[in-house]
């Protein structure tokens, strides 16, 4: 691999993923590169370039790469003093805080978890610490960019080297049934665990679609070392939209500066410096609407259309200005206050969002991404029949409503009913056959055809 080469793929990877190849790693971005071309079956250099700058990053070619060119080097309760910290001294204030209010809910997201040892430590470690486990609802998401890695991890099955002398010496037998050549993760501490596909890159989260939102903890340890300064900066401001005020970041000791947690108050333990959000009252969207009495316009200073491509640009407070001087002039415009319900559920308010989907209901019963919407905002706070019956008035209002479909699918088969939710894909799926690849799922949030008939022909092959 020549230079000119070297710098295409370095460019390509870290535009793509994020991961960037310094002059010192160029064996290892050539040595991946060979081994993937040889797995796709391709010989042109050039070619192979061509294709992976014309296929997005969940296609296959792009998952041959990636698993050649990254290594995730984990095991169970590495780097003790993080658990220790989270076990002693951040659960315990944590739990009890919901506790008095009456909220046995728990969300933790392994950002970039290999083959999930990080994440289901985080499932042990929460099995230990609750007494009163049965009573609370846990979600611990763990996502990564290697598709083979997030394989690994849903099997559960490990060898010996995922246990090392930081690894608590009864959690093998406790959690794991050994059969002679590996550890077979018990099933209840898999089952707390949802992996799922993401790449930390792509401005995609935080987000209700692919449950980011209203993290109380989030582990991302020593993934940002293969990103540029400016990438890891965008990842982490991020993570601190996707945390719920007081939320906490822990990362690796390798990882950049702190300069980069901007915004974020360091906290000490043994050990282990863990970044926390600050507890500070975010702006209510709702209230802002109900206030908005002061000015008189005759006409919306920007059209619905304009307001999005303001969101596309990244120029979300203009756009919520835009806003909200459009719903003065038309404060029951349908499509504005859809637009402020996703942008008030995205901001973690959710008692806010159900008041305005309750006033879109009022004007148009029969607005389909309305009740979606809230379906997600019962699906994520663990109503599943109240979740189920908003898709069903979704699909009531289209039947070629393709994410309802898809959603119903996902509740049905989390409680067993899988002829039904085999279903219930199975009509998604024969919605989206024949349409481009590339073209974007109504109301998905970017999401594309081919991206979701991918994720559906994996859950109907798990039947």
């Amino acid at each position: 691999m020549n230079d000119e080469n070297f710098i295409r793929f370095r460019d390509l990877l870290q535009d793509r993923c994020g991961l960037y190849f310094t002059p010192q790693n160029r064996q290892d971005l050539r040595e991946g590169v060979e081994k993937a071309m040889l797995q796709a079956g391709i010989s042109d250099l050039a070619q192979y370039y061509h294709l992976l700058y014309l296929t997005p990053t969940d296609d296959s070619l792009w998952r041959q790469l990636v698993s050649r060119v990254t290594i995730g080097e984990t095991y169970f309760f590495r780097t003790i003093p993080h658990f220790e910290a989270l076990r002693d001294r951040i659960l315990p204030n944590l739990i009890e805080q919901r506790r008095k209010l009456g909220l046995r809910i728990l969300r933790l997201w392994s950002a970039g978890c290999s083959t999930g040892e990080e994440a289901y430590t985080l499932a042990i470690l929460l099995r230990e610490l609750l007494e009163d486990f049965d009573q609370w609802h846990i979600y611990i998401l763990a996502t990564d960019i290697n598709h083979k890695s997030l394989e690994h991890a849903r099997q559960g099955v490990y060898t010996e080297n995922a246990f090392r002398i930081e690894t608590p010496e009864d959690i093998r037998e406790k959690y794991f049934h050994y059969d002679g050549h590996c550890y077979l993760l018990a099933s209840d501490i898999r089952e707390m665990v949802t992996f799922a596909y993401l790449n930390l890159v792509e401005d995609i989260y935080p987000d209700l679609s692919n449950s980011t939102l209203g993290m109380d903890v989030i582990f991302c340890r020593n993934v940002t070392i293969y990103f540029s300064k400016e990438t890891t900066r965008q990842v982490v401001k991020r993570f601190y939209d996707s945390l719920v005020d007081g939320g906490w970041l822990f990362v690796g000791h390798s990882e950049p500066l702190a300069s980069i947690y901007t915004g974020y108050e360091t906290h000490n333990f043994p050990n282990a410096s863990v970044y926390r959000k600050p507890s500070a009252t975010k702006p209510s969207y709702v209230k802002t609407l109900r206030q908005t009495g002061t000015l008189r316009l005759e006409k919306p200073l920007f059209t619905l259309e304009e307001i999005y491509r303001l969101l596309e640009k990244g120029r979300l407070n203009d756009a919520r200005e835009a806003l909200k001087h459009y719903l003065q002039i038309s404060p029951r415009h349908v499509d504005a206050l859809f637009l402020l319900a996703k942008l008030t559920a995205n901001d973690g308010e959710i008692e806010g969002t159900h008041k305005i989907l309750d006033t879109i209901e009022e004007i148009d019963p029969l607005l389909p991404q309305a009740h979606y919407l809230r379906a997600l905002l019962f699906e994520q706070h663990f109503a599943p029949e109240q979740a189920k019956a908003a898709l069903r008035r979704a699909i009531y209002a289209d039947r070629n409503f393709v994410l309802a479909h898809y959603h119903m699918g996902e509740l049905l088969f989390s409680e067993g009913s899988t002829v039904q939710a085999k279903r219930s894909w199975q009509m998604a799926y024969n919605m989206l056959a024949g349409k481009e690849p590339d073209a974007l799922v109504p109301f998905g949030d970017g999401a594309t055809v081919g991206t979701l008939l991918y994720a559906i022909k994996q859950r109907m092959g798990t039947l």
